[in-house]
């Protein structure tokens, strides 16, 4: 058997590896490809979403409108309740409204102002920071139920100003995530069963 001469397996050798290369250049340029078209078909979703939504969520109480009133008006309390909720800071907007900044435990923070209060049935609080991608109000509704408890509905008018932001927040996240969230958390507290429809 007749051995290589050195300059052949170094001819080989780097053949072989631009064989190699090439092929990985290849998958990796797919995958780029791919990545592309999947990006802007969700850009394109989110184009035709429309940019605001309104949705509704309601918990049955056992408690009495009152008890549920004196607990989702209290927002200075409110990180002994919400998970993920770290401070709540208080104070009063140009035009005389009450507001509130809650900074969670990412780091993140964001301010609402309270438009409308009529105790013990009605709050409607806005968001009011500038240059964030989403925006809207929640209203809050507290009612007696004929068993003698309450149900408290959320209706969230919400807007969601950027593509990518709008076809996440459809169909990523869903536009009911935080309303569920803030229900399920109310429930603990009030301790009732998690009763959200």
């Amino acid at each position: 058997m007749r051995s290589m001469h050195p300059r052949q397996r170094i001819d080989d050798f780097l053949l072989s590896s631009a064989l190699r290369m090439r092929k990985y250049l290849k998958v990796l340029l797919w995958t780029a490809v791919a990545l592309m078209v999947l990006l802007n078909v969700v850009l394109i979703i989110g184009y035709r979403l429309p940019r605001e939504h309104v949705v509704s969520r309601t918990l049955k109480s056992k408690q009495p409108p009152q008890a549920v009133w004196a607990v989702i008006s209290d927002h200075i309390n409110e990180p002994g309740w919400r998970p993920g909720l770290k401070k709540v800071e208080h104070s009063w907007n140009a035009d005389r409204f009450e507001v509130w900044r809650e900074t969670y435990s990412s780091g993140d923070s964001l301010s609402f102002a309270t438009i409308e209060l009529e105790p013990p049935r009605r709050m409607v609080r806005v968001i009011t920071d500038e240059g964030i991608p989403f925006g809207g109000r929640w209203e809050y509704e507290v009612k007696p139920a004929k068993d003698g408890g309450s149900q408290l509905t959320i209706t969230e008018h919400g807007e969601v100003y950027k593509p990518l932001y709008r076809f996440v927040s459809k169909y990523v996240m869903g536009h009911t995530r935080s309303l569920d969230q803030y229900l399920r958390a109310l429930a603990a507290k009030l301790g009732d069963p998690a009763q959200i429809s």
